[in-house]
């Protein structure tokens, strides 16, 4: 399986972490748009469609919870699927309380990310 035809965004203020997540989903076949924050990220969604964001927790510039609300109270059908990184994945809220599928730490379960959008797709 391929993540062909799918588009990701991911979304994070840390530009490696950024870029490695995108490079690997774009070997996989996803289109990937990057984004450094939360606030660009949502901008983005707000006039464009992807199946997937993948936004780290803790972020200067609009941060993964805020972006997680905001894309809930979008007026849209398809909404995306939404996984949220952190350094710290056992001390937050549990993924369902958050209304999300999952939450990774970064930066190890990278491959594991991908693997769960191939499940999950």
């Amino acid at each position: 399986m391929s993540l062909t035809g799918l588009k990701i965004a991911v979304v994070d203020d840390e530009e490696m972490i950024r870029t490695l997540i995108g490079e690997i989903l774009e070997e996989e076949g996803a289109s990937v748009e990057l984004f450094e924050g939360g606030n660009s990220a949502f901008e983005y969604l707000k006039n464009n469609q992807v199946s997937w964001v993948i936004s780290d927790i803790n972020m200067p510039d609009g941060n993964g919870l805020e972006l997680v609300k905001k894309i809930r109270e979008m007026d849209r059908l398809n909404k995306p699927q939404i996984l949220l990184l952190c350094g710290m994945a056992d001390e937050i809220l549990s993924p369902r309380e958050l209304g999300i599928k999952k939450i990774f730490k970064k930066p190890d379960e990278v491959e594991e990310i991908i693997d769960y959008i191939l499940e999950n797709t």
